[in-house]
């Protein structure tokens, strides 16, 4: 007997004898899970399955795999083909259909910085998905991995030294036919300094770090964001946020501890001297009949804002409604019913 999966998921069997000889006057069929003649258990075929003089037959299944057998057996369907002749019957195979659950996947690959701890021996591993605490084998730095399962996939560090802090575990999400990449810092516990800017418009802008050391009594640097800088001494130092165009730092200069063998982490903020404009305002329209509630996102660095009203697509000066309001959410309720308005939202700093 041979037997094909068909593209709707029915299947064809060709039934056949090898010594020559016909089948006589009887019937073939196939059965599921027993070779024995049991009706309950037969395959419904589209083609008839009475056998004729005949060398070979094919059946057609009316019914798909999944219906066929509503109970699989460890995800196993046994398929037997069955000839029965006046009171005796004769059986062949079985043929086993095995079935695994379709998932969609993707890949992953996991940077690990600095290349002191990749040098190290840094690594990492994945939690197998659908399986707590089953994990994949360790992996370097830029190694990707592939046929990982969409959705939320749970990554862990491994413990190198004493000196390095290892990373805590993070999430990350795994999409079909994607590569996902994420990357993951460890930091020395020698003493030493650990810088940080944001946000990273301004590291993108160059934005760096200096720090002042005291063993060589002059400042070391420049550093870019993220970097672990050892060789300070125990103590008091200052690190200085560099100052870049379009940019300050605030403050630009930071006065720390630096513990003994032990990281100490500094994070340096940068603000635009001209702030970026709010971003998703949005104006309520004919939802309240006395006001109108206009919301916008946050800018950084930036706790007030102005807000103009117009009947002109582009307020002019005299249109300021509210100087220097310190939320990001006002209601208008000086709007006249019927009218047609637009608001303007401008971010304000010391500066302007």
């Amino acid at each position: 007997m041979k037997l094909w999966i068909n593209d709707n998921n029915s299947i064809t069997a060709k039934v056949e004898r090898k010594d020559g000889n016909y089948f006589a006057n009887g019937s073939i069929f196939l059965q599921a899970e027993t070779n024995k003649s049991l009706p309950e258990s037969r395959i419904e075929c589209v083609s008839n399955d009475d056998a004729i003089n005949i060398y070979s037959k094919t059946l057609i299944s009316t019914e798909t795999l999944d219906n066929i057998n509503k109970k699989w057996s460890d995800d196993l369907l046994t398929i037997y083909g069955l000839y029965e002749h006046n009171d005796q019957y004769a059986w062949v195979g079985p043929i086993k259909i095995k079935r695994q659950v379709k998932y969609t996947a993707g890949n992953l690959l996991v940077a690990i910085y600095p290349k002191e701890a990749v040098h190290a021996n840094a690594s990492w591993k994945y939690e197998i998905p659908g399986q707590q605490n089953v994990w994949s084998p360790w992996y370097k730095s830029g190694d990707e991995v592939a046929g990982i399962k969409e959705g939320l996939v749970r990554i862990s560090f491994s413990d190198i030294s004493n000196r390095w802090m290892t990373p805590k575990d993070k999430y990350v999400h795994i999409k079909n036919g994607e590569l996902t990449m994420t990357e993951e810092l460890y930091i020395s516990k020698l003493s030493s300094i650990h810088g940080i800017i944001v946000p990273q418009e301004a590291i993108d802008a160059g934005a760096t770090w200096s720090a002042w050391n005291t063993t060589i009594n002059k400042p070391t640097g420049p550093y870019h964001s993220g970097s672990t800088i050892t060789g300070f001494p125990p103590g008091e130092t200052t690190v200085e946020f560099l100052p870049i165009p379009g940019w300050s730092a605030s403050p630009s200069v930071q006065t720390i501890v630096v513990k003994a063998n032990e990281a100490t982490i500094v994070t340096g903020l940068y603000c635009k001297d001209k702030p970026y404009k709010p971003q998703n305002v949005v104006a309520t329209q004919g939802m309240y009949v006395d006001k109108v509630v206009i919301t916008w996102d946050k800018v950084s660095c930036i706790n007030r804002y102005n807000i103009y009203r117009s009947t002109l697509s582009t307020p002019k000066p005299e249109d300021l409604i509210v100087k220097n309001y310190a939320l990001n959410r006002f209601e208008d309720k000086d709007s006249a019913p019927g009218k047609e308005y637009f608001y303007r939202i401008q971010a304000v700093n010391e500066k302007q």
